[in-house]
C-alpha cells in the first residue's frame, strides 16, 4: 500500500483540452504542492501554477456533541446525523462552506494567472488583488447576492469582486460554473480519501501489532458460523488486516484515479477564452 509505505502524492496529471490560444494545450492537474493550470506541448513562458494552501482549520470541535455544545446544530434547523454522529472534525472541515468557497477562489486565481501568461488582457495588479482576498469571504453578502441573482456561482463572483474591485472584470473569465463546482468537489473528494486511507493504514498497522502479540494464543476457528478447526488469535487478526489492506489498496486506487474536469470553457471547446 502506498499509504503504508508513506508514498508521496503522484506527479501532475489531469484532463487536458485543446486550447485555441496559440496552439497551446491547457492542462489542469495535481502537482506536489497542489493543483495548477499549465500549458503543455512545449509552449514557452507558462509555469505550472499551484493553488495556495487553504486557511488553517479552526480548533477541532468535540468528537461528540449535542445541544448546548459549541458545534451543536440549532434546535430549529436540520442537520444530518451522518455528520453530527459519525463525521470527524477534519472531514467536516474539508466539506465546510469556507473550504468550498475558498477553493473556488483558488481556482479562479489559478485560472487568471494562466490566462494572463497566455496573453489575455489581465494585469499583475488584478492577479494580486485576487491573491490578497482569497479568504476574505462575506457569506452573508454572498447569500444576499444569491437571492438577487438566483445563481450561487455568480453570487460569489460578485462578492469576490466587491472585495477585490480591480479584479472584478476578470473573475471567472471564460469559465463555466462547473469549472469551480466540479473541480472543487473532486479536490475535496481527493483530500477526503486521503483521510480515509490514513485511517485504514493505521488500523492495518494496529492489527499487525495485535496479530504479532497474540500469534501463539489458540482459539477455535469457524466456517459457515460453525466450529471448525483450531487456529490462533494472531492468525485471525492477520486475516482481518489482510482484508483491510485490500480495501486500502482500492481506496488509494480510486483516489489516485480521480481526474479533474479541465479548463474547457462554457461548451468544452475553450472558445470562450478567446
Amino acid at each position: 500500500s502506498g499509504t503504508l509505505a508513506g508514498r508521496s502524492r503522484p506527479a501532475p496529471r489531469g484532463l487536458a483540452g485543446r486550447s485555441l490560444l496559440d496552439g497551446c494545450r491547457l492542462q489542469f492537474g495535481w502537482g506536489e504542492a497542489g493543483v495548477g493550470v499549465a500549458c503543455v506541448d512545449g509552449s514557452p513562458g507558462l509555469a505550472t501554477r499551484t493553488l495556495p494552501e487553504p486557511p488553517a482549520a479552526a480548533a477541532s470541535p468535540p468528537a461528540e456533541y449535542g445541544v448546548g455544545m459549541p458545534d451543536a446544530p440549532p434546535p430549529e434547523g436540520y442537520r444530518s446525523p451522518l455528520e453530527t454522529r459519525y463525521a470527524s472534525a477534519r472531514m467536516r472541515s474539508i466539506w465546510s462552506e469556507r473550504r468550498r468557497i475558498g477553493t473556488w477562489r483558488r481556482l479562479w486565481l489559478a485560472l487568471a494567472e494562466a490566462e494572463r501568461e497566455l496573453g489575455l488582457p489581465i494585469t499583475a495588479e488584478q492577479v494580486e488583488a485576487l491573491r490578497t482576498h482569497l479568504d476574505d469571504i462575506d457569506f452573508d453578502r454572498a447569500a444576499a447576492l444569491e437571492r438577487e441573482l438566483r445563481h450561487d456561482v455568480m453570487a460569489h463572483v460578485h462578492a469576490y469582486g466587491e472585495v477585490a474591485p480591480a479584479a472584478a472584470p476578470i473573475i471567472h473569465l471564460g469559465a463555466t460554473s462547473q469549472f469551480v463546482n466540479c473541480n472543487t468537489e473532486l479536490l475535496l473528494m481527493h483530500e477526503s480519501l486521503d483521510v480515509v486511507a490514513g485511517k485504514l493504514a493505521a488500523v492495518v498497522l494496529a492489527l499487525g501489532d495485535f496479530a504479532t502479540r497474540w500469534r501463539d494464543l489458540p482459539t477455535l476457528a469457524f466456517t459457515h458460523y460453525q466450529p471448525a478447526q483450531p487456529t490462533t488469535v494472531g492468525r485471525r487478526a492477520a486475516g482481518w488486516a489482510h482484508d483491510l489492506a485490500l480495501v486500502l489498496e482500492d481506496v488509494e486506487q480510486r483516489r489516485d484515479g480521480i481526474r479533474l474536469r479541465g479548463v474547457k470553457g462554457t461548451t468544452g471547446t475553450q472558445a470562450s477564452f478567446l
